[in-house]
């Protein structure tokens, strides 16, 4: 049942009316502040493209017309050789604009991913512009992947403190490692299903106990052995030898999550929400939602009871029905829109369960409470065809 709600929701596609005027130029925040539709990211791109050709040294244009290009479809910033060479081209004409720029610093060490060029990039952005906020990141990956663990809590602690993570990622944060049993391993996907989590553990010791591991981040061995020594987590150093840099990516995802749990029977494996349905596919009959995030056992477990105590014990809710901080944070609206939708498997969930178990009143709190998250993600049409047609088995 978990997985068809997944599979439902994510086939489900919205559309709208093409505007015809030509679109101005709009910020192009962080997605850790606002994520857009991919159409809006094209858009941006070619807006910010005409004002950097109207102003070469505009620095702001330069910086907005990178990441515009670089959200747009962002998966073919690592497999498409034609589109890394356009993105490679904006970066070089930046060099030739804005050389000792802060944004051309950054986007330089963006645009080289985790090698060295890209460190030497990140301190030279930092020394320029130590204010700014989105080499956080950057350092938190950097510390992380090198097991300097205690530079990557100082500067976890640093991002904290700026207060530009938004609260809706953070309460994300919070309720996804409350989806977790003690001493709990979770499988995470990107930037918003990681960043605030680790910020959270470091910055706030919210949950430390859960080792959280980045897929993408995993598929380097050396960081993945490191990581296992250093949170003590068992593994099959042969297997790994023999297999780990042989196997496809999603094929080694899937092998990572599966070794995990067989070497780990006291350490529950758990992969979040908002990891992509190809990692889930095969995993399918072994996937049970406990909350934010998926426990994965071959072993058949209660996973509705845990469910129901993670949801109504342990996690923060409130930011779904009333949100206290869209005034002081402006960019809130937006990034809500694009977070909470991960809480409708949880919800249609319980509302099957207790609709079949004749609850009546669980099973509507459950029911609105899917509405709620479907009008702040835009995603209202979708959630009421769903539960019309649940209703209608009943």
């Amino acid at each position: 049942m978990i997985l068809r709600i997944i599979l439902f929701l994510s086939l489900l596609v919205s559309s709208c009316e093409a505007k015809a005027q030509e679109p101005s130029p709009q910020e192009v925040h962080p997605i850790t502040e606002v994520v857009h539709e991919n159409d809006w990211y094209l858009q941006q791109a070619e807006a910010w493209k005409k004002k950097t050709i109207a102003e070469p040294t505009n620095a702001f244009a330069w910086y907005n017309r990178y990441k515009a290009l670089r959200y747009a479809d962002f998966p073919r910033i690592f497999r498409d050789t034609v589109y890394k060479a356009e993105v490679a081209e904006v970066v070089e004409e930046m060099g030739r604009a804005i050389p000792e720029s802060f944004e051309y610093a950054y986007i330089r060490n963006w645009n080289a991913h985790l090698g060295e060029d890209a460190w030497t990039w990140l301190n030279k952005a930092h020394a320029i512009d130590p204010t700014r906020p989105e080499v956080y990141s950057g350092f938190l990956t950097r510390f992380e992947l090198e097991g300097n663990w205690a530079k990557k809590t100082d500067y976890a602690r640093q991002w904290y403190d700026t207060r530009t993570i938004a609260p809706s990622l953070l309460y994300l944060a919070k309720n996804m490692l409350e989806s977790v049993d003690q001493n709990g391993i979770l499988f995470t996907h990107g930037d918003n299903d990681t960043y605030p989590l680790w910020v959270l553990q470091e910055a706030k010791h919210i949950r430390p106990d859960v080792t959280v591991i980045n897929l993408s981040l995993a598929n380097d061995r050396i960081y993945f052995l490191k990581l296992m020594d250093h949170r003590q987590i068992r593994i099959n150093l042969e297997q790994i030898e023999q297999v780990f840099d042989k196997l496809p990516q999603e094929e080694k995802r899937a092998w990572m999550i599966r070794h995990l749990e067989e070497m780990n029977q006291d350490r529950p494996v758990y992969i979040a929400l908002t990891v992509g349905n190809k990692n889930l596919e095969v995993l399918e009959d072994q996937l049970w939602c406990t909350g934010l995030a998926n426990r994965y056992t071959p072993e058949k477990i209660d996973n509705i009871a845990i469910l129901r105590r993670n949801i109504e014990q342990r996690m923060l809710l409130d930011h779904l029905t009333f949100q206290p901080y869209t005034e002081s944070f402006p960019y809130e609206d937006g990034l809500a829109q694009s977070t909470v939708s991960v809480y409708l498997t949880p919800f249609l969930t319980l509302t099957e369960h207790y609709t079949e178990a004749g609850m009546a009143t669980e099973a509507n709190r459950y029911r609105e409470l899917a509405r709620q998250v479907g009008r702040l993600s835009n995603r209202e049409s979708e959630v009421e065809t769903y539960l019309e047609k649940s209703q209608s088995k009943h």
